[in-house]
């Protein structure tokens, strides 16, 4: 939420500037516009982002549905960013190695 003020603030000054270096004055004047809008949204945005779990939990208890279960580990990714298929041996190392 907070983040969301910051950028929507700086937003007022950051995005003219960016318009008028690509588009010139037109440029600048698209981007008061987006800058204003910013304004208002990206608050809003982050209250929304910020409120969003408490009224899934809240409305889970009332619906008595119970957390849900993990089926298996979650995939194995190596740092070079290549996803493989599925390997059950991969997946239980890593949740291995991240328990507490």
């Amino acid at each position: 939420f907070g983040s969301g003020i910051v950028d929507g603030v700086t937003g007022v000054v950051t995005q003219p500037v960016k318009g008028a270096k690509s588009g010139g004055f037109f440029g600048a004047l698209k981007g008061v516009g987006k800058g204003v809008i910013g304004v208002v949204a990206k608050p809003t945005s982050g209250l929304a982002d910020m409120v969003s779990p408490s009224l899934a939990g809240i409305e889970a208890e009332i619906s008595g549905q119970k957390e849900q279960q993990r089926v298996r580990n979650p995939r194995f990714i190596p740092h070079t960013g290549a996803v493989r298929p599925f390997n059950d041996q991969l997946a239980d190392g890593l949740q291995w190695m991240h328990t507490e």
